[in-house]
C-alpha cells in the first residue's frame, strides 16, 4: 500500500541510523515499488528493474547521511530524479559493454528516453498530490 505523503519520521529515523532494519523495511516497503515500476516505465526487464531499484537502495543509504528534508519541495520529485538517473547509468553502462560486442540494443532503449513533457507532467501530478495531501492534513 503506498500513501501519497511524505514519512519525515520515517527519513529522520534512516538518516540518524543507516543500520535501523525496521526503518529500512519501512522505507523499502513504501518507496521501493515506486522506484521498481518507474524503472519497469524506462521499458527495463523485471531482472533489470530489480538490479537498478537495487543501486538506487544503495544510492540513498549512503546519501541519507548527508539528506535534508526540504518541505517545500517533493521529496518523490527527488526520489524520482535519483531513479532516472540510475537508470540512464545502467544503459549508458550496458550500451558501453554491448557497443564493444557490437550490440545496439541499449543505445536503442537511451534513445526511447521519455518526452520531457511525459515527465514534466507525472512529476507535477505528484507534486500535486502531495500539495494536497498535506493541506488534507492541515485542515485535519
Amino acid at each position: 500500500m503506498h500513501t501519497s505523503t511524505t514519512s519525515i519520521t520515517l527519513l529522520n529515523r534512516i538518516r540518524a541510523n543507516r543500520e535501523d532494519e525496521t526503518a529500512w523495511r519501512d522505507f523499502v516497503k513504501r518507496y521501493g515499488t515506486r522506484i521498481y515500476q518507474w524503472c519497469q516505465n524506462r521499458k527495463l526487464q523485471p531482472n533489470d528493474a530489480e538490479d537498478v531499484t537495487q543501486d538506487v537502495l544503495l544510492k540513498l543509504a549512503i546519501q541519507f547521511e548527508k539528506f535534508e528534508y526540504d518541505p517545500n519541495r517533493s521529496f518523490r520529485g527527488w526520489l524520482r530524479r535519483v531513479t532516472e538517473n540510475a537508470v540512464t547509468d545502467f544503459a549508458r553502462s550496458r550500451a558501453s559493454r554491448n557497443s564493444a560486442q557490437g550490440g545496439s540494443e541499449v543505445n536503442d532503449l537511451l534513445a526511447e528516453e521519455p518526452a520531457r513533457q511525459e515527465l514534466w507532467q507525472y512529476l507535477s501530478e505528484a507534486f500535486d498530490l502531495e500539495i494536497f495531501d498535506e493541506a488534507k492534513s492541515r485542515v485535519r
